[in-house]
């Protein structure tokens, strides 16, 4: 079933919505909702059609879990203009014969997966700790688009792997390292060709 949380769903400020179910749902649309409640996660969970969150959430974060979206059909990511670099959880795209096309720029502390499905990053910029692509599941498209995607993590930040088939499309995208510590970041590029590649010149 879709999920709506509305205007007509929190009445009062200090709320906060817990996801505590390995099914959150069909569609999560928070559109219109207003008292700015708190969203948090608790358990690794899987949504089955799209995530609309809204600027009028307060905080998005939870446990260390993941969140995966197995759509089957055509679905969107949209942040709401909320950031989500708050949130502790891995974001594991793994919809087989789906699409999920972003309509705001996604960011997250965390690991973001694809393993099956279509993912249209809409030439908005991505950022997470880490990226692991092609190293589960059968088939994916992944079209990066002109914006930058960026590593902020330490050890194999990108990571493209060899299981069953990956279409690739660069497009005109930047990927940057941004973590200036001392410790090493990988990239794994699974002989795909790349646009434009940047690393900060701190660390290694």
């Amino acid at each position: 079933d879709n999920v709506y949380v509305n205007a007509s769903s929190i009445t009062s400020a200090s709320q906060t919505i817990s996801a505590d179910m390995i099914r959150l749902g069909a569609d999560i649309d928070f559109t219109g909702v207003t008292n700015s409640p708190a969203f948090t996660t608790t358990a690794s969970t899987t949504v089955y059609g799209s995530l609309i969150y809204s600027s009028g959430l307060g905080t998005i974060g939870g446990s260390y879990m993941t969140m995966t979206f197995a759509s089957r059909g055509s679905s969107v990511i949209n942040s709401g203009g909320k950031t989500l670099s708050n949130t502790t959880y891995t974001w594991s795209f793994n919809g087989v014969g789906g699409t999920y096309t972003l309509q705001t720029a996604l960011n997250t502390n965390y690991t973001v997966n694809f393993f099956n499905g279509t993912f249209n990053a809409s030439n908005l910029d991505v950022t997470a700790a880490t990226f692991n692509i092609a190293n589960g599941g059968a088939a994916r498209t992944l079209t990066m688009g002109s914006g930058t995607w960026t590593a902020s993590g330490t050890g194999s930040v990108w990571n493209m792997g060899s299981t069953g088939t990956t279409t690739f499309n660069a497009n005109s995208s930047t990927i940057a390292f941004s973590n200036k510590s001392a410790t090493g970041k990988t990239f794994a590029g699974g002989g795909k060709t790349y646009t434009n590649f940047t690393v900060n010149n701190a660390g290694t």
